[in-house]
């Protein structure tokens, strides 16, 4: 056989295999699973394959402040731009509870036992609830900081800024009160 006899018969067979294809029935092809959960092990939102990166440890913008919450295995971040306080489970660096805050939160400070937060808003928290037990009469400023003594029962702001007096106040946290 010549070549081009060889090339007309191939030509002749493809046009055969690809008629016949073309005319077959297409089977009903199912679509794959979607994973429910990214590499990482966490969930994905229904319909969604894959993800990049992980949610672990994600706070947001402006994240500003990071504390350990005593004697549990939480952490806390505090942020701005309406982000408020997340509490972290420590373990997973998954959020575990969310804190929304009035004005943005720059500066906190937990208790010695854990259950109770400040805030350089001079709010005092309860970190079960996420509510605000007292307000302290206080001028604070954009990320002061904020402390709890080592015995929980004072609580410090200082005050820094252009037109604020750069100072530190004093509060009871048991009589909420200005020591």
């Amino acid at each position: 056989m010549s070549i081009r006899v060889m090339r007309m018969v191939a030509v002749s067979l493809l046009t055969i295999a690809i008629s016949s294809f073309a005319s077959a029935p297409l089977a009903k092809q199912e679509k794959p699973a979607s994973p429910v959960s990214d590499f990482y092990g966490d969930p994905l939102p229904e319909g969604a394959v894959a993800r990049l990166g992980t949610v672990k440890w994600r706070h947001g913008v402006g994240m500003t402040k990071i504390a350990f919450i005593p004697g549990m295995n939480r952490t806390a971040s505090a942020g701005n731009h309406g982000f408020g306080v997340y509490i972290w489970d420590s373990a997973t660096g998954l959020p575990s509870q969310k804190l929304q805050m009035a004005d943005d939160c720059n500066s906190l400070a937990f208790s010695p036992d854990g259950k109770l937060l400040f805030t350089n808003w001079c709010q005092l928290v309860e970190v079960a609830s996420g509510k605000i037990i007292h307000q302290f009469p206080a001028t604070p400023t954009l990320g002061s900081p904020v402390a709890f003594s080592p015995d929980g029962k004072t609580l410090a702001s200082a005050r820094n800024g252009l037109k604020v007096l750069r100072s530190i106040r004093l509060f009871d946290a048991v009589a909420k009160t200005e020591a």
